[in-house]
């Protein structure tokens, strides 16, 4: 069999989760699919999970390799896919049984390069229905896509999701496009500005297949992250160099990114910082606004008009390295926060 879709599945500790994931792929209507699941050093029994599928199912592979994350996992697959298109799925997620079928007659009727589709969002109290921006029911072009990558304000929002995509494999192979394993935070929005960018042809639908699954011990839902001014700085670098690859970077560009730095990464930061068990507040304020990263974008900064006043007081105050009245601010809100 010629596998007309590979699927791509990271799994790392994931046991309570796999199943249900795995389970929505077999049952796909699209019969001719690979699935290929990496087990990324998954300390659990996950990797032992994934081998019993390969007995249920030959169109399931299996990889074993040394813990590397997210974008390693994928690579992987990525390089022994034989797939027409691939595809990729978290391991706490699941899809709708017709999704790969209806993508993919969408991608080879109309030719197309790059397909997404909608998906819930899901967590222990509701499930919210998101579809990307694009234009729906029409083939976008290389013109389009260029047009919608020039706006990075809104956090490039239509770029944020590669589980929501399926992908032609020939034109990952003939452009060697892999996820960046350096990137740790905003990897498919690196990997999907590449692609989208390389793409001769594009269709969105605003049918909803994936389903997204809300992680409580997920990073995203982690309240202090190890090293985030570090990969936040690389994801940074890493936009501008890809802004610059594509001779994106207008001026409408690196001020988007530069704004979003100053006031969506700044309050991140300020956030983590905060949560920080025994940290010196003022010191890692410190080490925040002289970073490289900081110091370019605050250069040229005026607030956005999404930036509610609170915000645009606190933003100003860093710009200005005002540490201990920021200190001061930030301990009031808290005790407000937490006497309400």
């Amino acid at each position: 069999m010629n596998p007309k879709v590979t699927i791509v599945v990271p799994v790392f500790k994931v046991e309570n989760t796999i199943r249900k994931c795995v389970d929505s792929l077999i049952m796909q209507s699209l019969k001719e699919i690979e699935i290929v699941l990496v087990d990324d050093g998954s300390p659990d029994k996950s990797g032992t999970i994934c081998d019993e599928y390969t007995a249920i199912d030959d169109r399931v592979k299996v990889i074993h390799k040394e813990n590397g994350g997210v974008s390693s996992a994928r690579n992987a697959g990525i390089r022994i896919a034989q797939g027409d298109y691939i595809g990729f799925v978290d391991s706490d997620d699941y899809v709708e049984r017709s999704m790969y079928e209806v993508m993919y007659n969408i991608a080879e009727s109309k030719n197309i390069d790059v397909v997404d589709c909608g998906h819930f969002y899901e967590t222990d109290e509701r499930v919210d229905k998101f579809t990307s921006g694009f234009r729906k029911g029409i083939v976008l072009n290389h013109v389009d896509l260029v047009e919608a990558a020039q706006h990075p304000e809104d956090g490039l929002k239509d770029f944020w999701f590669s589980w929501r995509n399926i992908y032609r494999r020939k034109l990952l192979e003939d452009h060697t496009l892999f996820f960046d394993t350096d990137v740790k935070y905003g990897e498919d929005v690196h990997f999907n500005l590449q692609a989208f960018l390389l793409a001769k042809s594009f269709y969105s639908t605003d049918q909803h297949f994936y389903h997204y699954v809300e992680n409580p011990n997920g990073i995203t839902c982690m309240k202090n992250k190890e090293f985030l001014l570090e990969h936040l700085s690389m994801t940074y670098q890493k936009r501008v160099e890809i802004y610059k690859k594509f001779n994106l970077d207008s001026i409408n560009c690196l001020h988007g990114l530069k704004t979003r730095v100053c006031e969506i990464f700044l309050m991140q930061l300020l956030i983590n910082v905060w949560e920080a068990p025994k940290v010196d507040f003022v010191q890692e304020l410190r080490t925040i606004r002289n970073s490289k990263m900081m110091s370019e974008c605050f250069i040229d900064y005026n607030a956005s008009r999404n930036l509610s006043i609170s915000w645009q007081l606190i933003v100003y105050l860093v710009k200005y390295k005002m540490y201990h009245l920021i200190n001061i601010i930030c301990t009031i809100r808290y005790k407000i926060l937490h006497l309400k």
